[in-house]
């Protein structure tokens, strides 16, 4: 197993949203996928395995696996552009535990450009108040000609929908190997 730091939402080193991408991964168990995140001390980590020609991902925080998450994504889009890619620009389909991510990347300089379509928004829910109070306690109101006015009351909660990364850069601290047992 080999993992790499990357820089995602950044075109220098050392800034941005640190992200490990573990590879040739081998058959590692889930458990060992949860322990690793912590223990490189990054909020979430990916990891990549390729059967087939096909790349598959499973994304974890420190605390559970996700079915999607932006910023990892958009980091391994920068590895594989990096390992893989021999043009400029490339597009990849990444499978994740429920769905298959589109990601085109493009080499600039000496970073990457990442582009993700999630699809379109979908509509989950209409807060209640509570929920509301707890989701956005910061936003209460905003100042109007007339004094203050409460915002978007009720307010809805939507799924996004496109995550655009202008700069994903890869950087190679060191390419570390682990034995998995």
């Amino acid at each position: 197993m080999k993992c790499k730091l990357v820089d995602v939402f950044a075109k220098e080193k050392l800034s941005g949203n640190g992200l490990t991408i573990f590879y040739e991964i081998d058959d590692l168990a889930t458990k060992q996928m949860q322990s690793l995140t912590p223990e490189v001390r990054q909020f979430e980590s990916i990891f990549l395995s390729i059967e087939n020609g096909k790349f598959y991902a499973r994304i974890f925080t420190v605390e559970e696996e996700l079915d999607f998450a932006r910023h990892p994504l958009i980091g391994l889009a920068a590895h594989l552009h990096e390992e893989y890619g021999v043009n400029s620009s490339h597009d990849w389909n990444v499978e994740l535990n429920n769905q298959t991510v589109a990601l085109k990347t493009r080499k600039s300089g000496d970073y990457f450009e990442a582009i993700m379509e999630q699809g379109k928004p979908e509509f989950i829910k209409v807060l209640n108040e509570n929920e509301s109070e707890a989701t956005f306690p910061f936003v209460v109101s905003v100042p109007t000609p007339r004094g203050k006015a409460l915002l978007a009351s009720p307010r809805r909660l939507y799924s996004s929908s496109h995550a655009r990364a202008s700069a994903a850069r890869v950087s190679k601290f060191s390419e570390i190997s682990f034995s998995s047992n």
